[in-house]
């Protein structure tokens, strides 16, 4: 059970870091659609055709251009050139995995339960504890474990289908 419980929980980390990575795939695209944007508009205004639209009645500043297209392409930088995003991808997924105390924790949940299953105060002299182990992850999700045991040999026997069917033809 703990090895199941370790790999659910390094299969939930490795989830993490998959969302992070579409997160990261998705910014890449719309800075490319800008960087791509923004040196349309530079090579139109250097070639001095001015047939876009302009918003609010001003002629966009070649320079104003020139800078934000430049701080795009930096944030694209940081972000890996296509030939690094499998590299900028194992990173993530290595810095996610580092970092799994913070990405998964576990906290105790005492709940105090009546002989009917309905929550008392921990006084109440009927109410008997039932600890719960919750799991919380970065994003702010959670869970609750409840572990349980089914013993093969208490189960009820399988009931033959076959024989059924011969025996009960309607």
């Amino acid at each position: 059970m703990r090895r199941q419980l370790m790999r659910r929980a390094f299969d939930h980390l490795l989830s993490l870091a998959l969302s992070r990575i579409a997160e990261a795939c998705v910014e890449r695209a719309d800075l490319t659609r800008q960087r791509d944007l923004l040196h349309r508009k530079l090579t139109a205004l250097k070639r001095g055709g001015w047939g876009f639209d302009v918003q609010e009645g001003e002629q966009p500043d070649p320079a104003a251009l020139t800078t934000e297209l430049d701080a795009i392409t930096a944030q694209l930088g940081a972000i890996g050139s296509d030939a690094g995003v499998l590299r900028a991808h194992l990173g993530m997924v290595a810095e996610l995995l580092g970092e799994a105390d913070d990405q998964l924790r576990r906290d105790e949940i005492t709940l105090y339960l009546d002989p009917m299953n309905i929550q008392r105060d921990a006084r109440d002299p009927s109410a008997r504890p039932l600890v719960f182990q919750e799991l919380r992850n970065a994003q702010g999700r959670t869970a609750v474990m409840l572990p349980i045991a089914i013993v093969p040999a208490e189960l009820p026997p399988r009931e033959d289908f076959v024989t059924a069917a011969q025996r009960d033809p309607y």
